[in-house]
C-alpha cells in the first residue's frame, strides 16, 4: 500500500493552476509535474485539491486558523503549496 498525502494549494501560474474538469478544477503546471515525478520515484500518492477560497490563512481572534493554514492545523492536509 502507497502512502498518501493530502496537498492543498492556491493559484499561482505558471507553477500551479486550475484547470476545469466538469463541474471541478483539476491542478496544471509545474507543480502538477513535481507531484508526478515525486510520486513515481518515491511510491506515494498525492491526493491534491485547490484552495476554494485562495486564502493561505491567518490567526483567529479565537485562536484557530482560516485558510490553507486552517486545513493544516486540523490535520485535514499534510502539505501546502503556494
Amino acid at each position: 500500500m502507497r502512502p498518501e498525502f493530502k496537498v492543498r494549494y492556491t493559484e499561482w501560474p505558471p507553477w500551479a493552476m486550475d484547470v476545469p474538469v466538469g463541474n471541478k478544477t483539476a491542478l496544471d503546471g509545474v507543480l502538477k509535474d513535481v507531484f508526478g515525478a515525486l510520486s513515481y520515484s518515491l511510491n506515494y500518492k498525492f491526493q491534491i485539491q485547490s484552495q476554494v477560497d485562495h486564502q493561505f490563512g491567518a490567526l483567529q481572534a479565537d485562536g484557530s486558523y482560516s485558510g490553507m493554514l486552517g486545513a493544516l492545523h486540523k490535520k485535514v492536509d499534510h502539505i501546502l503549496t503556494k
